[in-house]
C-alpha cells in the first residue's frame, strides 16, 4: 500500500523539484534569449 505520511511527502518533494527546475530552465532560457536580442541589435 501507500503510506500517506512518508509517500506523499517524496510525491510532494519531486513535484517540487520538478516545478523549480522548470522554472530555472525558462528563467535562463529567457535571459539568454534577451541577451543575445541586446548583442545582436
Amino acid at each position: 500500500a501507500f503510506s500517506p505520511r512518508g509517500g506523499w511527502v517524496w510525491v510532494w518533494v519531486w513535484v517540487w523539484v520538478w516545478v523549480w527546475v522548470w522554472v530555472w530552465v525558462w528563467v535562463w532560457v529567457w535571459v539568454w534569449v534577451w541577451v543575445w536580442v541586446w548583442v545582436s541589435v
